[in-house]
């Protein structure tokens, strides 16, 4: 199984519950992060938009050394549209963030399945939780916050 990344790359914003998402195929699918970024341990409790089925993937995230929280998503694309895609939190969310990309994979979203997830919970780390997949061929997704000078990574056998 192959992944692609499908568009003109990650879409997202910082301190909306609201983004703009557009679908490019039916079938193609989307993993979104949702979250508080700052002071705050409001959880992202579901996800919804017009163009996609949402399913939250994974557990909750709630930072100790840094207070914030996240949660993935997993939409399925349904129409080729441009929708708001709407974030529902359960508490007071201060600051919060949705990101997202959307990719295609040669089996198809049948064959999408969720293997394992990491975080990061430190400031001054430049490195990517360490995940061993279940598979090769395994789509590696993830959104990081950086207030100074972030670069693509050169792992082998990745694509950034």
């Amino acid at each position: 199984m192959t992944f692609t990344a499908v568009g003109s790359g990650q879409f997202g914003q910082a301190g909306l519950t609201t983004v703009s998402v557009t679908t490019h195929s039916v079938g193609n699918f989307i993993l979104c992060e949702a979250g508080d970024q700052i002071g705050s341990t409001a959880l992202a409790t579901a996800l919804s938009s017009s163009n996609a089925t949402w399913t939250l993937l994974g557990s909750s995230f709630a930072g100790t050394t840094n207070a914030s929280s996240c949660q993935i998503f997993l939409g399925q694309d349904t129409a080729v549209s441009t929708a708001t895609l709407t974030a529902t939190f359960s508490g007071s969310s201060t600051t919060p963030f949705i990101v997202g990309r959307e990719f295609s994979t040669t089996a198809g979203f049948s064959a999408v399945t969720f293997d394992k997830q990491g975080h990061i919970d430190s400031g001054g780390t430049n490195t990517w939780a360490s995940l061993t997949p279940a598979n090769n061929g395994s789509l590696y997704w993830g959104f990081a916050e950086n207030a100074g000078s972030a670069s693509e990574g050169s792992t082998s056998g990745y694509v950034y």
